[in-house]
């Protein structure tokens, strides 16, 4: 009704918005976007898609356990290192735990996170950069009694917080720590629980586009779905063969917890450009056949 206006000339609207048919919500719509390792068209409320990711499903503990051994084939290296970054001293790392058990404990060091980091404090920065000094020497003690082997694999424990995440970028940011204490091709996984943590998807997708920078690096986030938990896993990786060794770790891991793999994205590094390249040979127009492409076809 307008203002002055009286009843008589009021008038009335309609208002129509898109949508598509079986769709709640765009919500709905996105999470069934994308590959997704189960039957198709199964709907939200399918009993059949309860049943296949429901049987034979683990507990966490084991799924966890699961997925790092099956990542681990993208790094197996028994003359390298491994660094799992944990929370504080006192809190549980599931990710330490199930390395031990895989192998030489002297190639595997647990770093714990600071104790005594609050963002809220005046002195935030000076407790970080306290913390980051130490975190370093650390690292460098561990590479230094190993016989010059380096790190080739850094594992973010779902316990791990932010800030340890800003510690850590920050150490191999700087291009002599990468050359003393990583070889070119660290790996760098994350495994959680919390799929809206997406602060570790982004550091370790930085470590693609910042560190190993070129092909043949790629970074994939994979979902390991059950009826009431999601798992995902973080990696990024310079290996040729990634994307087969992905489809073969997604399966892998499906049969050993029963749960259901969507594999969200893989991205690449960038192409390697050589400035001092020379071609063996040009080619000019005039080496192809210009005939019109009727006659071409017809002879």
């Amino acid at each position: 009704l307008a203002v002055g206006s009286s009843s008589s000339s009021s008038s009335s609207y309609r208002i129509v918005s898109g949508g598509m048919f079986g769709v709640n919500a765009w919500k709905d719509d996105k999470l069934k976007r994308g590959p997704h390792r189960t039957i198709a068209c199964d709907g939200s409320d399918s009993s059949e898609s309860s049943t296949i990711i429901d049987e034979g499903a683990k507990t966490d503990k084991n799924v966890i356990e699961a997925i790092l051994e099956e990542s681990m084939e993208l790094v197996q290296d028994d003359d390298n290192l491994m660094i799992v970054l944990c929370g504080k001293e006192s809190e549980q790392c599931n990710s330490f735990s199930p390395l031990l058990q895989m192998g030489n404990e002297h190639k595997v060091q647990r770093i714990n996170s600071c104790p005594n980091i609050n963002e809220y404090e005046e002195n935030f920065a000076q407790s970080l950069h306290a913390c980051e000094k130490q975190v370093l020497q650390e690292i460098r003690n561990f590479v230094e009694g190993s016989n010059g082997n380096k790190i080739k694999a850094i594992i973010f424990d779902s316990s791990m917080p932010y800030q340890m995440g800003q510690i850590f970028f920050k150490i191999f940011s700087q291009l002599k720590n990468r050359f003393d204490l990583l070889p070119e091709d660290t790996a760098v996984i994350s495994v959680s629980q919390n799929e809206k943590e997406e602060w570790r998807s982004n550091f370790i997708n930085r470590f693609r586009k910042e560190i190993h920078v070129y092909e043949p690096t790629f970074k994939s986030d994979i979902l390991f779905k059950s009826a009431d938990t999601t798992y995902k896993l973080s990696i990024v990786s310079r290996n040729e063969k990634f994307v087969k060794n992905v489809r073969e770790l997604t399966s892998n891991i499906e049969k050993r917890t029963g749960l259901v793999s969507e594999v969200k994205d893989v991205l690449g590094g960038l192409f390697i450009y050589t400035p001092t390249y020379e071609f063996s040979k040009f080619y000019y127009p005039s080496d192809y056949d210009q005939t019109s492409p009727l006659e071409q076809w017809s002879s």
